[in-house]
């Protein structure tokens, strides 16, 4: 028979360890613009229409929080539109780097075209 861990223990097995720091910090710089906005969990909750421990839970970074939950509080501090740069394709780092490799490898390909073959 499975041992049934509860909700927390749950999440952090799933998680891998460099997600749950990023969602700590994720959390707590949502906490530093909250605070900054001179804005109290209070009012923040009461924005989202959710209860003050929500806030809690979202500044200690729980990925027991729906993402819904997260854009929308990242909307209430004006920051919702920021994330959608990480999407960008000038700022996909891999993406530049497979065009790269792609556009490397058609030269190599045509620098081994011998030049008896080129007819000028």
């Amino acid at each position: 028979m499975k041992a049934h861990l509860n909700r927390k223990e749950s999440w952090k097995n799933f998680l891998s360890q460099s997600v749950n720091s990023d969602m700590r910090e994720l959390g707590s710089l949502l906490r530093l613009s909250r605070k900054r906005q001179g804005r109290t969990q209070k009012v923040v909750s009461t924005l989202l229409g959710v209860d003050p421990r929500v806030i809690t839970k979202i500044e200690n970074g729980s990925p027991e929080v729906s993402a819904g939950i997260y854009f929308q509080y990242l909307e209430i501090l004006g920051l919702f539109k920021g994330w959608k740069a990480l999407f960008e394709p000038d700022l996909d780092v891999a993406a530049l780097d497979r065009e790269i490799k792609r556009q490397r490898k058609a030269k190599r390909q045509i620098n081994k075209i011998p030049d008896s073959a080129v007819d000028f």
